[in-house]
């Protein structure tokens, strides 16, 4: 859960610096890596399981971890499910924009990114 924080942190420092691209992808991965969390010590799943069903999915690793962690919201009868889907795939979308399109990325969109980022981890932090 630490690299969830520390990315974050390194996102709220890299908007002061002005460094939108990055701020989105510390973002981005600030709630990746706390869905990856979640897998491994609330649903109980290995590493090797998470490939295994990943796999068999043919979903890559980000889409797995967005859908599984959907998936146990909605076992658990969180009522935020939606939100937590439109903000992380929103976020998603975002991400692929600043790491592989040739657009600018301006503050307003690294702002937009940190606010998704805390409202889907908000979401997430409830199961921890």
């Amino acid at each position: 859960m630490n690299k969830s924080d520390f990315n974050l942190e390194s996102a709220n420092i890299l908007q002061k610096q002005s460094k939108y691209c990055s701020v989105v992808h510390c973002a981005y991965y600030s709630s990746i890596q706390l869905m990856k969390y979640i897998l491994l010590y609330k649903a109980n799943k290995t590493d090797a399981i998470i490939i295994q069903e990943r796999d068999v999915s043919g979903e890559g690793s980000h889409e797995y971890m967005i859908s599984t962690v959907s998936k146990f919201l909605r076992e658990k009868k969180h009522p935020e499910v939606v939100t937590f889907l439109k903000g992380i795939n929103d976020l998603k979308k975002m991400r692929v924009k600043a790491d592989y399109e040739e657009i600018q990325i301006d503050d307003t969109i690294g702002r937009n990114s940190i606010l998704l980022s805390e409202q889907s981890n908000k979401i997430l932090k409830k199961y921890i």
